[in-house]
């Protein structure tokens, strides 16, 4: 069976400037955020040379390191350009922040820490101030999501969505057996990946790896 690739975003001016930035089409990617979504294809080609199909975000971020890790997976897999053209889904885009909309202040980031906190603990409807709960999320997440388990199913390849931290984090712990404990305090930097096999149903399925990090087998 093929698996699903979540993957987080290189970085951006908006990180950079540790600014909330969720509404698309959002920042561009920094120059350092460019040599890590090279660096990311090239450690795609080492998870996987068995790639079906990308999705990205909307985003600018997104669909930008959507193209650079494609280029180097194409690179250095040694396949033809093009091999793999990028697909765009609206509803893979960021958990949207609400009232933290661009701010950078120390008590935005403390809003959206006790949100996370809650949503990895199970919280559905936690929210940031006038922003999108989990339940919200998964409802617009669950069915590009489950379009690529039956992919994943008919195929048999991986499939690699490029997406955003918090939007991932929430699609990986409801839809897997990720341990709580791991979801809680597993970080998911930049170009970080959440591999998840879909054998069953959403929410039964087997999370192989999250923020990069390999889980045990089961």
């Amino acid at each position: 069976m093929g698996r699903i690739i979540l993957m987080r975003h290189a970085r951006t001016f908006a990180n950079a400037a540790r600014m909330f930035d969720t509404r698309p089409p959002g920042a561009e990617l920094t120059v350092l955020g460019r040599l890590q979504a090279a660096e990311a294809g090239v450690h795609l080609a080492q998870i996987t040379q068995n790639l079906g199909g990308v999705v990205s975000s909307v985003a600018i971020r997104t669909q930008q390191t959507a193209v650079a890790v494609v280029k180097a997976y194409e690179e250095t897999l040694g396949l033809p350009a093009d091999t793999y053209p990028i697909d765009v889904d609206p509803h893979l885009r960021e958990v949207f922040s609400g009232a933290l909309e661009g701010s950078s202040a120390p008590e935005a980031h403390e809003a959206y820490v006790r949100a996370l906190d809650a949503w990895m603990s199970g919280d559905l409807h936690a929210a940031m101030p006038e922003g999108e709960t989990a339940h919200e999320v998964i409802t617009r997440m669950r069915p590009p999501l489950e379009s690529l388990a039956t992919l994943c199913r008919e195929t048999g390849k991986d499939y690699l969505a490029v997406s955003h931290g918090a939007a991932i984090r929430i699609a990986t712990r409801y839809s897997s057996d990720v341990p709580e404990s791991v979801a809680q305090n597993t970080y998911v930097g930049n170009t970080s990946l959440m591999v998840i096999e879909p054998r069953g149903e959403f929410g039964q399925w087997h999370c192989e790896m999250w923020g990069s990090r390999l889980l045990d087998q089961p």
